[in-house]
């Protein structure tokens, strides 16, 4: 990995490229649009915030049995927590959990039930057109949350999938993939016209132990699971569209109870982890009603209204002592329900050199758990409680001095958590969250500063949790937690021309500086072992936890993302880096390690065959303060070809993942006592159709 200092290093390609406006033609304004950084459409490359955007054909050409693979390559942005669909935790500069906006069709996915340890989110790729990421403190346009950033996932529609004068179509996707013994079964028929239009689509996914490099594998990792999307639209009049949308996932699976964990096989030997074995099932739903009005052929509504129910439901049943597993078995169960119903309302008007927004939008979060045995109640370690928040923002672009933009933002928010039934007191608070970004543009070259504060309340399981079992681990509530705050101040150019080296070529740089001071971070503590307890069964930890407020954070780093495409050839590069610390203890909490990809795509249209060679290059994370979260560097490369019929009804992938069967462990919020690794090499096929 390069030794070069962000600053130093993104200031050098800013200044080489950054002065070539005299000598290089702009692009025309990209079709690529973006919503999440202003909640109003911008080019990507006309919008001064960190943002990546990826299609729905970026997940087809990598074969995304999960988002992951797509999410990753872009910078300062991981989907990591090992090599289990169930432990995919998205991070965004350094920042996990709660901090994380995560948006599916606009509805809040608020998991709150295992932060970094679960994943919060799980979606078909075949089911997707868009994702979205923003990095950058984002409370002011969306509330509690987003300290990190916002991650949103659009859905497709039949308007997105019907071509010109087309009524009805339809397509299915088969494939596997050798890497988990995984199969993948999708349908979707859509039709509509003018007035109505509606999409159905379903799939079945299948898997089994994953296998890792050096013959060994993590077992048990048997499950299915059940995906569907049933999206219906209405254009009552001209510029007004009311769409309903419904989404589900379901699977069950026999794994670790602690998804990150696993336990390795390596022909008849055993090495028992420390995670009991559970049968797993998950039950996620996501339904939105939204009605907009405005030019929607230029994807510019005056007005848009949602309302919203996401439900997220983990259960682990008994599972009694298995000769091929040890003794690792569980008679306990758990079950954990986390329900989001929430409602947005945006309001947009342009006039002179002005694009005004008004909005405002509210949350109420359910938790509810048990746990126990077949005779035995037990507490649960997270009680039921309700956390509602609600906000109203207004922000205005401001178009000023031909070459410059203003865009200031402010919010109003509040927040209540409680428990129901219980004797410890209400947490709730307000909060303002202002934002502010100065933009000059000329000729393909953005330059922009922006500065903005977010925050994010404390979720019901970090002001409740409790635990007296003392067997394993003692969780104590601290009803009294501030919410965390975050003022990020940022710099970043964007850079997008043609004509740069050769005739009809293309190039652009998107870098952006950051530097976040946080106050009152909300962090797991370890206090050290249960008073009388000698030892714990987690090598080299303690078993009490609470949340607690660290008084001040700091996240420094930086990002780019650069492309250059020339006749056939595409080439698109991205790196990140950030450092996470307290300045007063001078600790280094957790950062997640410098990251370069790089992507080289050739076509030969001749054939039908497209060609992409991605790698992925991980410097080595030896500076956290818990030693035990550390790992090594590593690097991954993977190769994927696709083909399609001259008519594009008929597609064909192949691809080999992890090409060279590297054995690596990705660095993780949680899980410290184990270094499981990612999957090995593997080969996978794929075959669709369009009717």
């Amino acid at each position: 990995m390069p030794k070069h200092k962000p600053s130093t290093l993104f200031l050098l390609m800013a200044s080489v490229f950054g002065t070539s406006s005299a000598w290089a033609e702009e692009l025309p304004v990209m079709t690529e649009m973006t919503v999440v950084a202003t909640r109003t459409p911008n080019a990507v490359d006309r919008t001064p915030a960190s943002v990546s955007v990826a299609s729905g054909e970026a997940l087809e050409d990598m074969q995304a049995a999960t988002i992951q693979p797509v999410v990753r390559t872009m910078p300062n942005v991981e989907m990591g927590g090992g090599p289990r669909g169930d432990a995919l935790i998205p991070t965004i500069r350094g920042v996990f959990g709660a901090s994380v906006t995560l948006l599916l069709d606009g509805a809040r996915q608020n998991d709150i039930q295992s932060p970094g340890m679960k994943s919060p989110l799980y979606a078909d790729p075949y089911f997707l057109k868009r994702i979205e990421v923003l990095r950058g403190a984002a409370s002011s346009l969306y509330g509690s949350g987003g300290n990190g950033g916002v991650m949103s996932l659009s859905t497709l529609s039949a308007r997105d999938l019907l071509a010109e004068d087309q009524k009805i179509g339809g397509g299915i996707r088969a494939g596997y993939a050798t890497g988990d013994s995984s199969f993948h079964l999708n349908g979707r028929v859509y039709g509509g016209n003018d007035k109505l239009d509606a999409l159905v689509a379903v799939g079945r996914h299948g898997w089994d132990k994953i296998d890792q490099p050096g013959d060994s594998h993590l077992d048990p990792n048997d499950g299915n699971s059940t995906t569907g999307l049933v999206k219906l639209g209405v254009n009552p009049v001209r510029d007004a569209r009311i769409e309903l949308s419904h989404q589900f996932y379901k699977s069950e699976n026999l794994s670790t109870n602690n998804p990150l964990s696993g336990r390795y096989r390596k022909t008849t030997d055993v090495v028992a982890s420390i995670p009991s074995i559970q049968p797993t099932h998950i039950d996620q739903r996501n339904t939105v009603l939204k009605a907009s009005y405005g030019d929607l052929a230029k994807q510019t509504p005056q007005a848009e209204l949602s309302v919203y129910r996401s439900y997220l439901e983990v259960q682990m049943d008994p599972y009694g002592t298995n000769p091929k597993y040890g003794n690792a078995a569980i008679a306990n169960y758990q079950r954990t329900l986390t329900r989001t119903d929430g409602a947005n309302l945006l309001l947009s008007h342009a006039i002179g050199g002005h694009r005004l927004a008004v909005g405002g939008d509210l949350f109420i979060d359910k938790l509810d758990s048990a746990s126990g045995t077949a005779t035995i109640a037990v507490n649960p370690v997270n009680p039921a409680g309700e956390r509602r928040g609600s906000g109203l923002f207004i922000q205005d672009e401001i178009a000023f001095a031909e070459h410059w933009k203003l865009i200031p933002t402010l919010r109003y928010d509040q927040y209540k958590a409680t428990q129901d039934g219980g004797t410890q007191p209400a947490n709730e608070e307000s909060r303002l969250s202002p934002k502010a970004t100065l933009a000059w543009e000329n000729r393909g070259t953005l330059v922009y500063a922006s500065y903005g504060e977010g925050f994010r309340a404390p979720a019901v399981n970090e002001l409740f949790q409790r635990s007296t079992f003392g067997v394993f681990s003692w969780f104590l509530p601290n009803p009294a937690l501030k919410p965390e705050v975050d003022r990020t101040a940022e710099i970043g150019t964007k850079l997008k021309y043609r004509n740069l080296l050769t005739a009809g070529d293309s190039f652009h740089l998107r870098a952006a500086l950051f530097h976040s001071r946080v106050s009152d971070l909300i962090s797991s503590v370890n206090l050290g072992n249960i008073p009388g307890q000698v030892t714990c069964p987690v090598t080299g930890t303690g078993c009490q936890y609470q949340y607690l407020n660290i008084a001040h954070g700091r996240r420094v780093g930086g990002e780019i993302e650069a492309g250059y495409s020339h006749d056939l050839w595409r080439y698109n590069l991205a790196y990140g880096r950030v450092r996470v610390s307290n300045p007063d203890s001078h600790e280094n909490l957790f950062s997640p390690p410098d990251k370069l990809t790089a992507q080289i795509r050739r076509a030969l249209p001749g054939l039908g065959i497209s060609v992409l060679w991605n790698s992925t290059f991980v410097a080595k994370q030896d500076y956290d303060s818990t030693v035990l979260r550390r790992r090594a560097g590593y690097s991954v490369h993977d190769l994927y070809l696709s083909w399609s019929s001259v008519d594009g009804k008929y597609r064909v992938d192949a691809g080999v993942s992890n090409l060279f069967d590297k054995a690596y462990a990705t660095y993780q919020s949680s899980n410290i006592y184990t270094n499981t690794y990612q999957q090995g090499r593997s080969l996978q096929l794929a075959f669709s159709a369009e009717f």
